[in-house]
């Protein structure tokens, strides 16, 4: 059976200065775990943490350029162009161009903060909660149940880098 899907969600993205992702299929928008399809845009000067995923990357640049830095190698991907990063392979995304850039990125599976393993660099830079706390706790919430549960899954991949993870909580 067929899925219109009428619009993306939009997702709280990693790095900085911020970029934007809306998430047309995928974990938060479709409830799909297969496979997730976003479209990126980032501003100059954007840069994310360094990640070493649980899912294969394929990314194709529509605007501007991605700079994408492996364990070996770095390369700037330009519009038009595209790249494939395979599981468990350490990368970093970044647009360090003046005019950023627009990209397509489709994972398999679908793309879980669970599942991305995100350099430390990520432990200052999760949203506090209501309480001011950086960790996870009733008060979280963000302004839709979809992104609630994104959340969620970012507190939780944050405290396995911490070492801290517990039991899920009962969302509310």
């Amino acid at each position: 059976m067929a899925t219109h899907i009428e619009k993306p969600t939009r997702i709280q993205a990693a790095g900085q200065p911020p970029k934007s992702i809306e998430e047309f299929i995928g974990r938060v928008n479709s409830k799909t775990e297969a496979l997730s399809i976003a479209r990126m845009n980032s501003p100059s000067g954007w840069t994310e943490p360094g990640q070493t995923p649980e899912f294969d990357e394929y990314t194709v640049v529509l605007r501007g350029s991605l700079r994408v830095k492996l364990k070996d190698r770095e390369m700037d991907v330009a519009a038009g162009e595209a790249i494939v990063v395979q599981r468990g392979e350490w990368v970093q995304y970044s647009t360090p161009g003046r005019e950023g850039a627009e990209y397509i990125a489709v994972c398999l599976p679908a793309f879980s903060p669970a599942i991305v393993h995100r350099d430390s660099y990520l432990a200052n830079r999760l949203p506090a909660c209501r309480c001011g706390r950086r960790k996870r706790c009733q008060g979280f919430r963000s302004s839709t149940t979809n992104s609630t549960l994104f959340s969620y899954s970012m507190i939780v991949a944050f405290q396995k880098v911490r070492g801290k993870a517990k039991a899920p909580m009962a969302m509310t």
